[in-house]
């Protein structure tokens, strides 16, 4: 098994994505899409479960929010920012 470590960040967030990207094993990141790619339906439920419920967060939510167009659109995001091979940073 492949050792690798996360060091301090001081770059932009862009930079700070690339770097662990770059670091990242590349059969960790291929397991990590495969499960992004099966389950975003299920991780972006869980998000905005608990956004809904956090006090300060529901304030700026509603469910017709999410539903109509949030949970798509973080659906979208959890495979486009977890793909692999990942060519374009953008997405971040």
């Amino acid at each position: 098994m492949t050792e690798f470590s996360i060091s301090p960040m001081t770059g932009t967030a862009e930079q700070e994505w690339s770097h662990i990207v770059n670091t990242t094993p590349a059969a960790c990141r291929a397991k990590v899409a495969q499960v992004a790619q099966q389950h975003c339906t299920a991780l972006a439920d869980h998000f905005y479960t608990s956004m809904l419920a956090h006090e300060q967060a529901s304030g700026f939510l509603d469910h017709a929010m999410v539903h109509q167009r949030l949970r798509a659109s973080m659906e979208r995001w959890i495979c486009e920012v977890l793909a692999y091979p990942q060519h374009d940073p953008a997405p971040v």
